[in-house]
This record gives structure tokens, C-alpha cells and sequence, in this order.
């Protein structure tokens, strides 16, 4: 095998494999973490501010989207839901977090543990995020 092909096929194997990474709407942060509660990130570009986001509990605090992505907190770590997708953020704002009981008021907060969520974004939003 040449050397340009073995090229090309290393290419393409890891395009392939960074496509079906990447796909908008997957669940794998839901799915590896539990027992979490969505809060809302203060981000430059608002995407889908004031967006609700179901949550299974109706006890639980009204969440919003309010800046475009979504993060939770657990264990002093901020994982962020970010077009389907799910990261370590380690720039967030310490310790804010939006309850969506009062929009626009952020509240300092210990580091929590609270109900996973049953989806991150409503129901339609993945496919304008693409």
C-alpha cells in the first residue's frame, strides 16, 4: 500500500469516527452521569435563551436554557451540555448557577448533587443546532 493511500485511509477512519462522536442529540452525558441538575451558563452568544427544559421531577426548580449551553455540577467538576454533546469545562463562572425561579438572578452555590435530566434540549432544538 502506498504511502498516500495509507494516508488517506487513516484520514478517513478517523473522520468516520469523529462523525459518529459528534452527532447532535446524543445522550452519552446523561447516560454517564446521574443524579445531576441542570443550571445555566452565562455564554457570549445566546442561542435559545429562556428556553424550558424538561426535567422528570415537577418539584424541581423551572431550569432555562438562558445562554445558549447547558452545565451541570458535580463533584467540584462542571460538565457542560453543548449541542448534544458532552464536555469538561473548566472556565465556567465559580460556583453560579441560574435557578429559573427569578430570570436574570444568579446565586452563589456550594458544589450539589441533584435529579438527572430526561433530555437537555426540548423537543425539535438538536436539529437547529446542527
Amino acid at each position: 500500500m502506498s504511502l498516500l493511500r495509507k494516508i488517506l485511509v487513516a484520514a478517513l477512519t478517523t473522520l468516520l469516527a469523529t462523525a459518529a462522536h459528534a452527532g447532535p442529540c446524543s445522550l452519552t452525558c446523561q447516560q454517564k452521569v446521574d443524579r445531576l441538575h441542570l443550571v445555566c451558563g452565562k455564554h457570549s452568544s445566546p442561542i435559545n435563551a429562556g428556553t424550558p427544559i424538561p426535567v422528570k421531577e415537577s418539584n424541581y426548580w423551572s431550569l432555562l436554557a438562558c445562554a445558549g449551553f447547558c452545565y451541570w455540577r458535580q463533584n467540584c467538576q462542571t460538565i457542560y451540555w453543548d449541542s448534544g454533546e458532552c464536555y469538561l469545562y473548566d472556565n465556567a463562572p465559580s460556583d453560579m448557577i441560574f435557578t429559573g425561579t427569578s430570570p436574570g438572578q444568579w446565586y452563589d452555590v456550594d458544589c450539589f448533587k441533584c435529579e438527572e435530566l430526561t433530555n437537555c434540549w426540548p423537543e425539535g432544538q438538536c436539529a437547529q443546532q446542527r
